[in-house]
């Protein structure tokens, strides 16, 4: 997978995809709530996150998908429908990757609004 691919497998929470993908040190914070350092705690907020997308409807989209050498923004916004209430969450995300083509961190910028 290219470097483009792997971060829009991320994003659009497609993780066993990629987890060949993540550095044994990896470090994934979402700004403004809470960092995961290490391959461990970061798969493990995977698999809450995909049984969380399991349990809604969800919409991903990729805006638009930018490379310079090993950083790649991505924008992907979600639309999410908890059975009832429709939530919209404003994404973005930039990923720094090492030259074995594995990801050392994440950056997850998220609002979500009704």
């Amino acid at each position: 997978m290219t470097q483009k691919q792997i971060a829009k497998a991320f994003s659009h929470g497609n993780f066993s995809l990629i987890y060949t993908y993540l550095s044994e040190d990896i470090r994934w914070e979402i700004i403004g709530e809470k960092t995961y350092s290490g391959i461990k705690e970061v798969k493990s907020q995977c698999e809450k996150v995909t049984s969380y997308f399991l349990s809604v409807q969800t919409e991903f989209v990729t805006e638009y998908i930018f490379q310079e050498q090993n950083l790649v923004l991505l924008r992907a916004p979600q639309n999410l429908d908890e059975i009832t209430r429709l939530l919209a969450r404003q994404a973005s995300d930039i990923y720094l990757f090492d030259d074995q083509n594995q990801i050392q961190g994440i950056k997850s910028f998220c609002i979500t609004h009704t």
